[in-house]
């Protein structure tokens, strides 16, 4: 985010720049900066190693979040790298409030400042 509050995105940036942008920044800042849009490949595999440096089970976690529900998108998620009947049972203990992931803490944290 731009000190005005406002998104910013890859697109908006030299490649050199959003890489950068990319490496200096936590995941979870990175929300939405590199669209479904962007074609520069250098940005694309930047994004794609820093989402995927984080655990499969957190990574389906922030797709669940988001309110992706079919198990099937959540499966591709993590380029089905975990089984459905592992992902299943995470997202049924999830809705329960157990065994959340690391990564959950966080998103309380954003939830309790924004909300």
């Amino acid at each position: 985010m731009t000190e005005q509050g406002k998104q910013t995105y890859s697109n908006d940036m030299k490649a050199q720049e959003a890489i950068t942008h990319i490496q200096d920044n936590d995941f979870e800042e990175l929300k939405g900066f590199v669209g479904k849009d962007e074609d520069r490949k250098t940005v694309k595999e930047a994004y794609g190693k820093k989402r995927h440096s984080r655990s499969n089970k957190a990574q389906v976690y922030e797709e669940w979040k988001d309110g992706q529900e079919e198990l099937d998108k959540l499966h591709e998620a993590v380029d089905k790298a975990v089984k459905k009947t592992t992902i299943r049972g995470w997202v049924n203990g999830w809705k329960r409030g157990k065994k959340l992931p690391a990564v959950a803490k966080f998103y309380d944290k954003l939830n309790k400042m924004y909300h």
